[in-house]
């Protein structure tokens, strides 16, 4: 999708604002109330987009690590193993199934490679250099990981996330988010969410100055932060 594509929902200041402040209270309690070596979140309304804009299902961050070891790459495509169905429920399997579609959409339309082993296409190279300026990302079945080895890649990743226009372009899952539905609700929706995004990333990386940091963004809108081991 490029820049300027999706029309600029003019949002009251009255509306966005509660949003952000309360996206960084609650991020700010956890971070404080939690070591530095364990992930710093909000409350779930706080990282996810609105069941309309969703284009899955929710699982659980929990959810996706146990579903991830029945997930295959045959033929350059995410697909569930067989003994998936006689594991999980009949929700959770159509949750993932949508992840996989949208996951070998992104593989087909950007003519990527997906590596069998890790299960990931990084478009990018050195996604855990020494230090970057700017951030990289890899994508999963369930979404993509960005990495920040620097605090000018988490400026650079806030800048874009702070204009809407931008944010739709961010590579990855992040600027698939965001594609049905009218133009200005779609932008008015994407503005709130940029907006937490980018609160919660600041205040994670203002709590975690001395460490290199990762956030996970699945094809749910559900976000998180981590360190970089």
């Amino acid at each position: 999708m490029s820049k300027g594509s999706v029309i600029y929902g003019v949002l009251a200041p009255a509306l966005l604002v509660p949003t952000v402040l309360n996206a960084t209270i609650k991020a700010s309690a956890n971070a404080d109330g939690q070591s530095i070596r364990t992930t710093s979140t909000a409350l779930p309304e706080q990282h996810t987009i609105s069941s309309t804009q969703r284009h899955t299902g929710r699982l659980t961050e929990s959810q996706i690590k146990k579903v991830d070891p029945y997930v295959m790459v045959v033929n350059n495509r995410y697909q569930l193993r067989s003994d998936a169905t006689s594991t999980f429920g009949s929700k959770e399997l159509n949750e993932v199934q949508q992840m996989l579609n949208k996951a070998n959409e992104n593989v087909t339309n950007n003519h990527l490679t997906i590596d069998p082993v890790s299960k990931s296409t990084a478009q990018n190279i050195n996604t855990r250099a020494a230090w970057n300026q700017h951030y990289t990302y890899t994508n999963f079945w369930w979404g993509s990981r960005y990495y920040f080895t620097s605090n000018a890649a988490v400026d650079e990743m806030v800048s874009d996330l702070g204009n809407i226009t931008f944010g739709f372009d961010v590579a990855g899952t992040i600027g698939t988010l965001f594609t049905g539905g009218g133009a200005a609700a779609v932008a008015t929706t994407a503005s709130m969410y940029f907006s937490s995004m980018s609160a919660y990333l600041q205040l994670y990386n203002n709590s975690h100055r001395h460490n290199q940091i990762y956030m996970d963004v699945n094809y749910a809108g559900d976000y998180s932060c981590h360190i970089l081991a």
